[in-house]
């Protein structure tokens, strides 16, 4: 995907140094969604999901959904998750090494008999390591240049005339004449169309926030529509205010969003008495408004 956190960076440099095979947000399909796993490292017979939480995974409601996802992930051909908290990774990466290593030995040990696994984790293994090839390493013709072709000479055109009129029969084998199917006042001067092409803003509408959200958001999005001018100029502050994992700092007074909190729009943070969790369950609504 390429959107990597600093946290998973972090981890990333540190499964490298340490010669473990991984691979980077690995977008999953489930029955009714989708999930991205930061970090899918592999053994001999299995592979794990490593997951670095941020400050967002503190709140309880999305402790829930991510104890719901583990479960969901080790009934679906994933033997383990580890998840690894900012502070652990900030800390001491190399101990999050130790650990994950730990739970490689472990697997490996209780795993090594099933002869299909090995050889299924072995080929994804080398797709993966062929991919890897393919997004890091040059290809021969990079940084090279090309003269594009653009005039046809008498040859090539008469070449490019017989193909466009003549095929082989496929019944019969013989050659037989076809009619013209691009008579040759068909082909435009694509370049100067191309130039003389402009995108006016008119051409180009962006999507409404209603298009950009899930159905199960909706329900918040018109919540938020009810709410009078002056708190929803408060609760876009707080969007606009926070940082991407959804946190952000309120110093006011309380009584101003004590409706907020009622609603679920804000959630306390239970770490920090001045942080607030904005809009929690809705995380595409959340993008959709601060990106807005």
């Amino acid at each position: 995907m390429g959107n990597f956190t600093a946290l998973e960076r972090v981890m990333g440099d540190a499964l490298l140094k340490n010669n473990l095979l991984f691979y980077e947000q690995v977008y999953t399909k489930t029955e009714v969604s989708y999930f991205i796993f930061d970090i899918v490292v592999y053994g001999e017979t299995y592979k794990i999901v490593v997951e670095c939480d941020g400050p967002f995974h503190n709140s309880e409601h999305q402790q829930i959904k991510d104890s719901l996802r583990d479960l969901w992930t080790i009934q679906n051909g994933i033997q383990s998750v580890l998840r690894f908290e900012q502070f652990e990774i900030y800390r001491d990466v190399q101990k999050c090494i130790e650990k994950i290593k730990k739970e490689l030995h472990a697997l490996d040990a209780a795993l090594c008999h099933d002869k299909s696994r090995v050889e299924k984790i072995a080929k994804e293994k080398r797709e993966l390591i062929l991919r890897n090839r393919e997004r890091y390493s040059e290809s021969p013709y990079s940084n090279k240049r090309v003269q594009i072709w653009r005039a046809e000479d008498a040859e090539r055109k008469r070449q490019r005339n017989w193909m466009e009129t003549h095929a082989v029969s496929r019944s019969t084998g013989n050659l037989i004449t076809l009619p013209p199917k691009f008579p040759e006042n068909n082909y435009p001067n694509y370049e100067a169309a191309y130039k003389n092409t402009s995108i006016t803003n008119d051409q180009v509408k962006p999507r409404s926030i209603e298009q950009q959200i899930p159905n199960g958001e909706q329900s918040v999005l018109l919540e938020m529509k009810k709410l009078a001018q002056p708190q929803k100029r408060l609760l876009m502050k707080f969007i606009k205010n926070s940082n991407k994992d959804g946190i952000c700092t309120y110093r006011g007074n309380l009584i101003d969003i004590q409706d907020f909190i009622k609603q679920g729009f804000i959630v306390p943070n239970r770490m920090n008495q001045v942080t607030f969790f904005v809009l929690p369950n809705t995380p595409y609504l959340f993008k959709a408004l601060k990106n807005g």
